[in-house]
């Protein structure tokens, strides 16, 4: 119940989640099908989950408005069946509900889909013919094209040459895709220092173009703005304060770093989960990254200025090459039925605005004496504006 309500309250939409503010009806049957359709053929690993009773609109608080009893036990009991007569083959299905802020929320939750394509069984209209079917990628959904049914296959075969361990996101919900935003650096230490400069040699300019010198009560003014009051006023002459510019990237280096490697970068690891009972030890990992504009991997950790001894774990060894950044992280365990996440200290993952709607492929190896055979298969991280 706490993981559903973690859900509900917490976790953005994406290609295993999705809200809808009421109760499908009867009008709604065809909407309900692509609804549902789409969530068992997403390139997810795992659960699903389709919430009624939520009003989830970007740029908003998320809302719940909730559902009625009636409408809830009305919409459980026609569900199973009519899903069962117009879907193949049958999608595992779980209904539940909760209560968040005193209004009752149902749960959809689609069970671990193993055995897609999921296909319309029989003819619902004229634009819904029997055999059609749809994916949901992220928050949007389309119908399943040849592509789709190459990359399910494809799936279905690495499931069945997966073996003894599985590879995905962490996560309430574990997956092989992940959406995440880009991360401009808007706000580069070194260049908040230039701008406040800058500031200052304009007012300094203008005010003698107006009245034919340096008027420092402006430029005073203008430090006060610039600064917050935090910092008194120093006299300098233009010629200093442009060598103040030159000198920026070098005085801010460790904290324009820290802020474009730790700050401006999200926090990757990936999950290892033991399917057999046996346990599996001395494994390595390795990813293979490529390389593409404004995606990034950094070497290590950038600690902020003054941080002598940052407490961190082990950072993975990366490897930077022409086409392709190389990730290896060495001795895992993992014990029997267990999982554990692959990188005691998390890959910081660089996206910035020329990745934007783009994806990474990400693809695994993994080795080692105990295992059958290696585990290989490619992740993907959907890069968002």
């Amino acid at each position: 119940m706490r993981a559903l309500l973690n859900l509900i309250r917490n976790e953005d939409v994406d290609s295993a989640l999705a809200f809808r503010e009421r109760v499908y009806r009867r009008g709604d049957q065809t909407e309900m099908l692509r609804d549902l359709i789409a969530l068992a053929n997403a390139a997810v690993v795992g659960r699903r989950f389709l919430f009624l009773g939520v009003d989830d609109r970007p740029g908003r608080d998320r809302r719940f408005p909730g559902i009625s009893e009636r409408s809830w036990k009305s919409f459980c009991s026609v569900l199973p069946e009519y899903l069962g007569r117009t879907v193949e083959p049958r999608i595992p299905l779980k209904l539940t509900a909760v209560e968040v802020e005193g209004v009752l929320i149902g749960a959809v939750c689609l069970e671990p889909c193993d055995d897609p394509p999921y296909l319309l069984a029989r003819r619902v209209s004229a634009t819904m013919p029997a055999g059609g079917g749809w994916a949901r990628r992220g928050v949007k959904q389309r119908r399943l094209v040849r592509k789709d049914l190459q990359r399910i296959f494809e799936g279905r075969f690495r499931r069945q040459e997966i073996g003894d361990v599985a590879v995905g996101f962490p996560g309430e919900l574990p997956r092989e895709e992940l959406l995440l935003p880009v991360l401009p650096l808007d706000a580069l230490p070194s260049a908040q220092a230039a701008h406040k400069i800058n500031r200052v040699l304009e007012a300094k300019r203008v005010s003698k173009s107006v009245l034919g010198h340096t008027d420092t009560r402006i430029v005073r003014l203008v430090h006060v703005q610039v600064s917050g009051g935090t910092a008194p006023y120093r006299e300098q002459n233009t010629k200093t304060m442009h060598a103040m510019l030159r000198g920026l990237p070098a005085e801010h280096s460790v904290a324009d770093a820290h802020y474009e490697f730790e700050l401006r970068a999200h926090r990757l690891n990936l999950l290892l989960n033991n399917l057999g009972d046996k346990p599996q030890n001395d494994l390595t990992l390795t990813l293979k990254i490529p390389r593409i504009e404004g995606v990034g991997i950094a070497d290590r950790i950038y600690p902020a200025p003054g941080e002598t001894r940052p407490q961190h774990g082990t950072y993975p060894k990366v490897d930077v090459g022409p086409r392709t950044i190389v990730v290896q992280v060495t001795g895992l365990k993992i014990p029997g039925r267990g999982s554990i996440e692959a990188f005691s200290e998390p890959l910081r993952l660089i996206l910035r605005e020329a990745a934007a709607n783009q994806t990474i492929r990400i693809g695994y190896t993994l080795q080692g004496r105990t295992l059958d055979r290696p585990v290989q298969g490619r992740l993907k991280i959907l890069a968002t504006d």
